[in-house]
């Protein structure tokens, strides 16, 4: 089985890349989502998620990409899975879960309270400080 670290966005060539920070309306912003393209969060618990809008994409929605523990074979509640976790070296065997079909900005709007996507134009040197005057 071949293993993958995620977290890092990419697109084909990453003219701009940066972070992204969101909230939910009660802190469970991946289980809503994850819930709004049809994922059952009773059996996987998401951890992680990607969305985007593909080059080819009619613009009507966005695609998305869950990693979640599955709970039947992991454990329940976020702590029981943080403490399997630590006692298999700090690692979280995740599976990948890809929806069917992507849904609609208006309820994936829905779905979250605050979203801010931050970036920064392609070549910018790592140890380059941005500042702003005013």
């Amino acid at each position: 089985m071949a293993r993958r670290n995620i977290g890092s966005a990419c697109v084909q060539f990453d003219d701009a890349t940066g972070t992204v920070a969101m909230d939910g309306h009660d802190g469970s912003v991946l289980f809503d989502l994850a819930e709004a393209y049809g994922l059952d969060t009773e059996k996987y618990f998401p951890f992680h998620a990607e969305f985007w809008i593909a080059e080819l994409s009619d613009g009507s929605g966005l695609g998305a990409r869950f990693y979640a523990a599955d709970r039947e074979s992991q454990g329940y509640s976020f702590d029981e899975l943080m403490q399997l976790a630590r006692s298999e070296g700090n690692e979280l065997k995740l599976v990948t879960l890809e929806p069917d079909e992507p849904i609609s900005f208006e309820l994936w709007a829905r779905r979250t309270k605050r979203l801010e996507i931050s970036v920064s134009r392609k070549g910018l040197a790592d140890d380059i400080q941005m500042y702003v005057v005013d």
